[in-house]
């Protein structure tokens, strides 16, 4: 049950991201995936479940604790602290919540391999 709450939220979140960005799936030339579902899940059960649209299990690419690996650079090298406040600042937040067709859309991803 866990599991399939989760396959809902990011399939969906993914979806809006891409809505958001004006891309289809077919579109993302590589997806980098941060975190325990990047690295402990091959690419192509992520697409067999639904957590992926078909045919971007191959252009997934694993990128582990993405925050972490993050922190430490910028400890490790302050100097590129300017660049990432432009970025953040430059950033656009999708706020797949608030989307009145939020929890239809949610429902709707409640379905391993859709």
């Amino acid at each position: 049950e866990e599991l399939l709450k989760v396959k809902a939220a990011f399939s969906q979140a993914l979806e809006a991201l891409l809505r958001a960005a004006g891309l289809a799936a077919a579109d993302v030339a590589c997806l980098a995936l941060a975190g325990a579902l990047g690295e402990h899940c091959p690419p192509a059960c992520l697409e067999e479940l639904g957590f992926l649209p078909s045919g971007m299990g191959r252009r997934v690419r694993a990128v582990g604790n993405s925050s972490l690996d993050g922190a430490a650079l910028l400890a490790a090298e302050p100097w590129r602290l300017p660049a990432l406040v432009r970025w953040c600042a430059a950033a656009t937040l999708v706020p797949v919540a608030e989307d009145p067709g939020f929890h239809a859309d949610y429902l709707r991803h409640m379905r391993f391999g859709v």
